[in-house]
């Protein structure tokens, strides 16, 4: 059967100089900064080239002080360019360059809200009562918001993150932004879960980052995260840990969407027994497509079975291996792919599978899994001491959430033959082509 998903909101877009917010691939905002006017135009300059929107920091700008100069500047920008304009004066507990109290944040903030000269303008959703007067003047000076949130030093839970991204689009935001330093991989994780949680429930565009190296995927695959805008460099000046070459980042966005609209790969996900391997070899006969199984490619690229890998190096590393496998397949031909049985505990290798394939969980039940994997089971390093009907269900139901938050569509496998899974298989993809 296709599953039925919890359908998304319906999202409110809108159009600033041409350029469309929370609808098809997410745009490029190229940062512009500089401490004076000079470096600002020669930035601006450079960014109206590669860039959909700029970004104008201007927290490095040593008038910003200076409603006057302020304004001056402003006006030169909007003079020398036609793409949209995003003001941002990131403060320094959100990893900008000056301090500010509500006061002077206020002051600045109005000034080009007021100015005429921008289209829209980032306000730290921090100041509370201040950022609330700052989005309705820009309401009444049509100018549109950006309400943001910024850490630098952790990635807070995946509840946290959804619950700011509500408060956001409560306080009248246009569009919501969120972006936080993870220190391991498992804070892209909770980024990447509040993403589905937030495209489900949020009517306004938002914008989702994970920062620095390992966020990268998160820019990348904006696309598939949900984000109507990824922020990318112009002539390597970042303004942020992470960011990409604008070209660059156009080549991948446009790639992806490409690829995305294509679905050109096929991933079979389920509990271990419930023939991935076998259905897949079936599915490479009938369409001709490459088949690859991943726990096999990876003991061939490690020349280590997999319980060795289990004890020698733990599960964690088993579980970046399949990562470096998935991001592999994004650059070649099209697949089919039998997953290892946790492969989509990893928030990030459900991104990659979903970003440019079909996923097909296989259903199957604990009777049929203690059949079909008798005598298996040094083989199957979690199931080690618990191969019974209990033990089976009480690791099927701890994957469960995780398989069905995966799935495209579901297959009952039990009482079928893999010919029959197969064609079901085939008639769920033709379908959605």
């Amino acid at each position: 059967m296709v599953k039925e998903r919890q359908p998304e909101k319906s999202m409110k877009k809108f159009t600033v100089r041409g350029v469309v917010f929370g609808d098809g691939i997410p745009n490029i905002a190229v940062p512009v900064t500089g401490r004076n006017e000079k470096e600002i135009l020669s930035g601006v300059g450079d960014a109206k080239k590669c860039g959909d929107l700029i970004e104008l920091r201007i927290d490095a700008f040593k008038g910003v002080h200076d409603a006057c100069l302020t304004r001056n500047l402003l006006s030169e920008v909007r003079s020398s360019c036609d793409v949209p304009v995003l003001f941002t004066l990131r403060t320094a507990r959100e990893g900008g360059e000056i301090c500010c109290n509500d006061e002077m944040y206020e002051t600045i903030l109005t000034g080009a809200i007021e100015s005429g000269f921008i289209d829209l303008i980032d306000i730290e959703a921090a100041f509370g009562p201040v950022a609330e007067r700052l989005l309705s003047k820009a309401r009444r000076h049509n100018v549109r918001t950006v309400l943001s949130q910024h850490d630098f030093e952790r990635t807070p839970a995946t509840e946290e993150i959804c619950a700011a991204f509500a408060r956001m689009e409560k306080m009248g935001a246009d569009v919501a932004k969120g972006a936080y330093m993870p220190c391991r991989g498992e804070d892209v994780d909770k980024v990447l879960a509040a993403s589905n949680s937030i495209r489900r429930n949020l009517q306004i565009p938002f914008i989702l980052i994970s920062m620095g190296e390992k966020g990268q995927l998160t820019r990348i695959y904006a696309e598939s995260v949900g984000s109507c805008v990824t922020f990318a460099a112009a002539d390597g000046k970042a303004s942020a840990p992470g960011q990409i070459d604008a070209g660059k980042m156009r080549d991948l966005l446009l790639r992806r969407h490409a690829m995305s609209e294509g679905k050109r790969n096929i991933y079979l996900i389920g509990f271990m027994g419930a023939g991935k391997s076998t259905v897949s070899s079936v599915l490479g006969r009938k369409t001709g497509i490459r088949v690859l199984e991943m726990d096999r490619e990876i003991e061939t690229d490690r020349r280590m079975s997999i319980p060795e890998i289990f004890e020698k190096y733990g599960e964690p590393c088993f579980r970046d291996l399949e990562t470096d496998l998935l991001r592999k397949l994004d650059a070649e031909s099209p697949a089919i792919v039998s997953c290892g049985g946790g492969a989509v505990l990893r928030e990030r290798n459900v991104l990659l599978m979903k970003s440019i394939g079909t996923v097909i969980l296989l259903d199957v039940s604990p009777e049929e899994v203690m059949k079909r994997l008798e005598g298996q089971v040094d083989h199957r390093p979690n199931l080690r001491g618990r191969f019974s009907l209990e033990g089976i269900r009480e690791l099927q139901d701890l994957r469960r959430e995780a398989y069905q938050s995966a799935a495209d569509a579901v297959v009952d496998t039990n009482g079928k033959s893999a010919d029959e899974i197969a064609d079901r298989i085939l008639d769920i993809c033709e379908s959605d082509s």
